[in-house]
């Protein structure tokens, strides 16, 4: 089972962001394949979900913030 990414209505094919069923492709700044827009999950085993996805979404905001190239 697992979390699923909710992808519905974001038309992620038209803004050029790569995806599966299960997940959302980012590199290690949590940037998709459209660099401008990030995303980040809390499907990662052994912790509780809402502290990662706080931490990966304020990882990805102080990315998107500080540094942009």
């Amino acid at each position: 089972m697992g979390n699923k990414p909710n992808i519905k209505g974001f038309n992620l094919e038209g803004v050029k962001v790569k995806f599966t069923f299960q997940t959302i492709k980012v590199n290690q700044k949590l940037q998709t394949t459209n660099t401008k827009i990030y995303a980040c999950s809390s499907a990662i085993g052994g912790c509780k979900p809402s502290n990662i996805a706080k931490y990966k979404a304020s990882f990805a905001l102080k990315n998107r913030l500080f540094f942009l190239f």
